[in-house]
Parts: structure tokens; sequence; C-alpha cells
């Protein structure tokens, strides 16, 4: 149940109907249009239209995040993520490590909700910036994915990637090698996610000492593949091939 492309706000697009969604512990209300938001999300769709007398025009949201919401709502009218860098997010680790805050809380949120189209966009900006700027999630940010997704989760997978990759870098770096022990120690399931992805993909990223991927590539020559932090349902087509069909 995706948009592809730019939505036209008119009067048939956006129907009448508004809905009201409380967001957080303290319950900031977003009024958005009914139609494109259940045209967008499964959820939404089943919760506001189900046919049940519970499924008003209210929501509540109470343990997501407002600011995420708000991106949320932008990319629902307008099919755009924030950018990076820009005037918000300077073009250096620290500007990167701001942007990746925004789109990994978005990235929650979209995962809890469904909206497989928004997290592959969301994975494909962070690989972007991330080759950008030359940034790496640190131990405590993959602490912080982790507490946030379950298993399986796109995001898991590219922190256990970006380890990989790290981890052939710091050899010398002893405190980067303890910080990513304390991590693997406070959260099994990233050591186990870890070994998972070496056993897995060691020898078709790496041959002869040499990288043949890179993890924060998706297409081109070395690129690890256009889905490889892609979630797509039974049925549903890459945005990547929708767009490429458009141009």
């Amino acid at each position: 149940m995706a948009l592809s492309k730019f939505m036209d706000l008119d009067i048939e697009t956006i129907g009448n109907d508004i809905v009201t969604i409380h967001v957080g512990p303290k319950r900031k209300a977003f009024s958005i249009h009914k139609k494109p938001l259940c045209s967008r999300s499964e959820d939404f769709d089943k919760a506001f239209n189900s046919g049940f007398k519970e499924s008003d025009s209210t929501m509540n949201l109470p343990e997501d995040d407002p600011n995420a919401f708000d991106f949320l709502v932008v990319w629902i009218y307008q099919d755009r993520l924030p950018k990076f860098p820009s005037g918000k997010f300077s073009d250096d680790i620290k500007g990167c490590e701001k942007y990746t805050i925004v789109l990994e809380d978005l990235f929650f949120l979209s995962e809890k909700i469904c909206l497989n189209e928004l997290c592959n966009k969301i994975m494909d900006a962070k690989q972007d910036a991330d080759n950008i700027s030359s940034c790496i999630p640190s131990p405590m940010g993959i602490q912080y994915v982790y507490k946030n997704t379950s298993k399986g989760s796109k995001i898991r997978l590219y922190c256990a990637a970006a380890s990989f990759y790290d981890g052939s870098l710091i050899a010398d770096r002893k405190e980067d090698i303890q910080d990513y022990k304390e991590a693997a120690i406070a959260v099994p399931e990233y050591g186990a996610d870890c070994l998972e992805f070496h056993l897995k993909h060691r020898l078709e990223i790496v041959a002869g000492g040499r990288w043949r991927l890179d993890f924060q590539s998706g297409t081109g020559k070395r690129g690890i593949g256009q889905c490889f932090f892609h979630i797509h349902g039974k049925g549903e087509i890459c945005h990547l091939d929708v767009e490429a069909a458009m141009n």
C-alpha cells in the first residue's frame, strides 16, 4: 500500500476526513488527512477503517517519538526525508551522527507500523550519509539500535556489517576493540549477529585481503546489493526499481 511518487495535494487525493494521533507520553497531537495516511500504511488503514466501533478518528501512540512522527507526516504528504548534508546537518562526522539519530528514530517508528517502503528509503539515506562522511555506527549507537528493534531488523544487519568492516581496521586500537566487546556483552544478540554476518558473507565481501564489496553502497560495481538492507513483502516492488522505470 505505497504511494511511489510525490502526492498531488488535491481533494481527490487527500479527501476530507481528518484523524488525530496523540504521540509520546505528553500526547502531542497530529491532525492528518485519513486517506493518504491509510494509503501509506496498512496498520493505520486497519485502525481507522476496520468497521469496528472502536475505530474512530483518534489514536494513541504513547511510546513513540513525536519528533520521528513529525518526519513521518512530512513523508506521507511530500514523500521526502531530511537531507544530508544541509543547514541542520553539517557535512562531517558530527553532522552525520546527528542525522543518524533522526533517521534511526524514524526507522524504529516505520518498522513498528510496517512501512516497508519508508524503512528502505531510510536505509538508503543512512548508507549514503555514512559513505559521504566516513561514519560508522558506534558501539553505543549500536546498543541504541538493538534496544529499539527486534530480531531480523535490517538496521541490525547494517550494524553487523559496519562492525565487520570496522573490525578489520582496528587491530591496533585497543580502546575501540574493548568498546565493541562491551557492546557484545551488553547485547548478546549483537554479538551473535556479528558472528552470523562474518560466517555468511566474509568470502563474498573480502577476497585475498582486499574488500570486494562496500556495505555503504547498494549499487555499482562494488555495491553490496540494492536491496541488501531492504524489507520487501510479497508482491512489493522496490522503490528504486519504480524510480528507475519512471526516469
